[in-house]
This record gives C-alpha cells, sequence and structure tokens, in this order.
C-alpha cells in the first residue's frame, strides 16, 4: 500500500512536468503555439472543474478572436469549441442518463438535429470541394454538441444568468473593438469587430442588444447596473447600424415586432 501511495504521489507532479515541458518545447518553436496550448490547458481544466463555468467562458471567447499584435490563433472559436466537446464528453462518460436526458426530454428536435447533421455530412459527396465541406461540417456538429452540453451545464437561473451575461459582454466588446479598430481591407467603411466579418457581426449585436435589454428591465433593483446595460445596449445599435448590414437590419425589425408580442406593456 506504501508503495501504491508512493506511485500515485509522484505521478501527477510528473505529468505536469511533461506537460509544462510540452508546452515550453511549443513556445520554443512559435510563441504563438505555446500561448494556445496553456490557454487549451486552463480553458480544459474549467470545463472539468465546472462545465457551466467552461461553457460561460466558451461563449466569452467565441467571438473575440484576437491577440495582441493583431495576430489570430487557427481558428479559435473552432478550437475553443472542439475542446469544450471533448471535456464534456470526458465529463458525462461514465453517466449514461446525462448523455441520454436530452433526447428523452426533447425526442422530436433530437431527430431533426440528427438528420440535419447525417444530411450536411451526405452532401459532402457530391461536393465540389469536399474540403471545404468537411470544415462546414465539422462547424455544424460543433454546433450540435453544444445543445447537449447547454443542456447539461444549465441548470439553474443562476446558470443562465451567467450565459446571458457571458453572452453580452463578447457583443458589446466585439463591437468596441470594431469602433477603435481599424477595419479590414475591402471593409474600409463597415464594422467588422472581432468576428472580422460585417453580417455576422451584426447578427451578434442585434441579439446582444436583446438580451441587454432583458436584463437592463430585470435588474429593477440595481440603478448602475442598468445604467451599464443600457449603455451598452447603445454601443451594440450603433454599431449594428455601422455594419451596413441588411441582415442585421432585417434582424433589428424582426427582434422590434418579436417584443410586441413577447415583451407586454413595457
Amino acid at each position: 500500500m506504501g508503495q501504491v501511495a508512493d506511485t500515485r504521489a509522484w505521478t501527477l507532479p510528473a505529468a505536469l512536468f511533461a506537460v509544462a515541458a510540452a508546452v515550453g518545447a511549443l513556445a520554443g518553436v512559435d510563441p504563438r503555439l505555446g500561448v494556445a496550448a496553456a490557454m487549451a490547458l486552463a480553458f480544459v481544466t474549467i470545463v472539468m472543474a465546472d462545465l457551466a463555468v467552461g461553457l460561460c467562458l466558451y461563449a466569452l471567447l467565441a467571438f473575440l478572436n484576437i491577440v495582441p499584435e493583431g495576430g489570430s490563433f487557427l481558428s479559435f472559436d473552432k478550437v475553443a469549441g472542439g475542446l469544450l466537446a471533448v471535456s464534456w464528453i470526458a465529463t458525462v462518460a461514465g453517466r449514461k442518463q446525462e448523455r441520454r436526458a436530452f433526447a428523452s426530454a426533447y425526442p422530436q428536435f433530437f431527430a431533426v438535429l440528427a438528420f440535419f447533421l447525417m444530411w450536411v455530412l451526405l452532401s459532402i459527396t457530391w461536393a465540389e470541394h469536399p474540403g471545404h465541406g468537411i470544415e462546414i461540417a465539422l462547424r455544424y456538429v460543433l454546433n450540435a454538441f453544444l445543445f447537449l452540453i447547454v443542456f447539461t451545464a444549465v441548470r439553474t437561473p443562476r446558470h443562465v444568468k451567467w450565459l446571458l451575461v457571458a453572452f453580452v459582454t463578447a457583443s458589446t466588446l466585439s463591437g468596441a473593438y470594431g469602433l477603435i479598430a481599424t477595419p479590414p481591407p475591402g471593409d474600409e467603411d463597415r464594422l467588422a469587430g472581432t468576428v472580422g466579418e460585417p453580417n455576422q457581426l451584426a447578427t451578434v449585436l442585434v441579439a446582444g442588444l436583446v438580451i441587454l435589454l432583458a436584463l437592463a428591465v430585470v435588474e429593477k433593483r440595481k440603478p448602475l447596473v442598468r445604467i451599464v446595460l443600457l449603455g451598452a445596449a447603445a454601443l451594440c445599435l450603433v454599431a449594428n447600424f455601422l455594419t451596413l448590414s441588411r441582415a442585421g437590419l432585417i434582424a433589428l425589425a424582426t427582434a422590434m415586432v418579436a417584443a410586441v408580442f413577447v415583451a407586454g406593456r413595457w
């Protein structure tokens, strides 16, 4: 027993040393790879410790595809989404009931989701550029995993609030970055933010605007918080107009019409 205990005591430090050495080697090859590996390890650790916190962190970072000095990692949102999916699988690997909960709770939606994914994968067989089709299919697979992850991670009203705050923070920062950063080539007159594409940024800003206004209504007893939320909503609205996106304007008009039926008198 003493030898087993001694072995276990040395296992964790040895594993940490090996991981640190690997990250250091990557940093020696390319500093960006070292930073990316360190961020990936930190992200996986957070997700394994608390899936809800990891999901909120992903919602915060998914739209912030920027690093200092204007560099970027290889599809950071896809890498983070893949790490989140892998960590979720590891978290629920020993819980069969957890894995089946979504399918049993929403069987029709789960069937539609599975059919859609099969259709996307099947479409690769007749695509003119299969490589591009595989990239798109991978994105849809990660999006499908998000339904399962959110279902598992978000269990209390507090988790919902965390997730909404993370999303609106990301949308606000993305719009603010677009206002102060140099526009990308070819889009000198259009805001692209951290998303990098004006039309995609516009959809994020409209969603952020609606959620910010809803949170401002909910936080009636916190005047300072309401001021911050309304200020962020105004920033998202202005940034949405500066994207010059017709899709963003249509989304905004649709949200305004929907609010009449959903929000009640106020």
